[in-house]
C-alpha cells in the first residue's frame, strides 16, 4: 500500500485461519528475506474525480489511492465486521476525505442499492474504484451501472485470481 517514491515498502496481508501464505507472511521477522516483484494489474486511477468503495480487506489498495490521489478522491466508503476490523480506519478519517463507514455488527449487511444511495450525488461526475469479496463487487458493480455510473473498475484479489 506504499505510494511510489515512498522509502519504505508496505505489505498488508489478512491472516487467514488456514491461509498457507497468510501465514506465511505474519511470521515473518525481521531481517527475513523475502523475493518481491512489482505490482501488475491495471487497476489504476484515472483523470476523473474518483469515489472509493471497498469492504474489509479490500480497502488496502482505497488506501494507496488516498495516498497518491487524495485531491481527487470525492468520497470514501467502506463495509467492515466493526470498527476494530476496519484497516487504515484512522488514516481515511485523518485524510480530510468525506467518508462513510458501515459496520454489519451494529447495522447488519447493507444492500448494494442502499450504499448507491449514499454515492449517488457523485454518479454523473465519478469514476468508482471496487475492491472486497467477489459477491460484494459483482453486486455492487450492477448497482452502480444500474444507477448511470459510467465508469467502475473492480479490483479483483485472493482465489478471484486462481
Amino acid at each position: 500500500t506504499s505510494a511510489p517514491g515512498k522509502p519504505l515498502l508496505q505489505c498488508c496481508v489478512k491472516k487467514l485461519k488456514g491461509g498457507f501464505v497468510s501465514n506465511l507472511v505474519h511470521n515473518f521477522k525481521e531481517g527475513d528475506v523475502v523475493g518481491l516483484s512489482p505490482p501488475f494489474g491495471t487497476f489504476a486511477m484515472g483523470e476523473k474525480p474518483a469515489v472509493l468503495i471497498s469492504a474489509g480487506i479490500g480497502a488496502t489498495p482505497m488506501k494507496a489511492f488516498l495516498d497518491v490521489h487524495k485531491s481527487k478522491v470525492k468520497m470514501a466508503l467502506h463495509v467492515d465486521k466493526s470498527e476494530a476490523t476496519h484497516p487504515f480506519r484512522q488514516e481515511f478519517l485523518d485524510s480530510g476525505v468525506s467518508t462513510h463507514f458501515h459496520y454489519t455488527s451494529q447495522d447488519g449487511r447493507p444492500t448494494a442499492e442502499d450504499l448507491v444511495k449514499l454515492v449517488e450525488p457523485h454518479i454523473a461526475d465519478c469514476d468508482f474504484y471496487l475492491c472486497g469479496p467477489d459477491s460484494f463487487l459483482a453486486s455492487m458493480k450492477v448497482a452502480l451501472t444500474s444507477a448511470g455510473a459510467s465508469g467502475v473498475h473492480v479490483d479483483v484479489f485472493g482465489p478471484a485470481l486462481a
